[in-house]
């Protein structure tokens, strides 16, 4: 069975700090350190790619310099952008599109319940890895 995950779940910050949580953790059973430095590896790469699309987009409607590079608004912060009126519309479309990018995760799952206790997870965290972990019962998502 795979667990499915849209690339917003790359932008979520619970997400992130819960996948920090995981690996971080050294009191998990081996089967279950084995499955979190699996599901990091598969993260990371699906990262990178999720990532180079998005800029990509970026890329594609930001306003550019004069040499063509991405032109970061006065005051802003480094890597920031602008997107021109004009692009808008499009660059929200393509956004959307990418935010809903589902990737299948079919390696080994999910981590033992009995085991994330010892994680530390806060209930917005674990709610962010659903799928990931075993879930507290046998309802499904859509029945909560």
């Amino acid at each position: 069975m795979a667990t499915r995950m849209k690339y917003l779940k790359f932008r979520n910050p619970n997400f992130a700090s819960g996948m920090r949580k995981l690996g971080s953790c050294e009191s998990l059973n081996q089967k279950n350190k084995y499955r979190v430095v699996r599901l990091i590896e598969w993260i990371e790469k699906e990262e990178k790619i999720a990532q180079g699309l998005w800029e990509k987009i970026i890329a594609e409607f930001a306003e550019k310099n004069e040499d063509g590079s991405i032109k970061t608004p006065e005051g802003a912060a480094r890597n920031s952008f602008r997107i021109p009126e004009e692009n808008r519309v499009a660059f929200e479309k393509k956004g959307m599109e990418w935010a809903e990018v589902e990737l299948d995760y079919t390696v080994t799952l999910p981590i033992d319940r009995s085991e994330v206790n010892k994680v530390g997870l806060s209930a917005v965290e674990e709610m962010a890895l659903e799928g990931f972990i075993e879930p507290l019962s046998e309802e499904s998502p859509a029945d909560l």
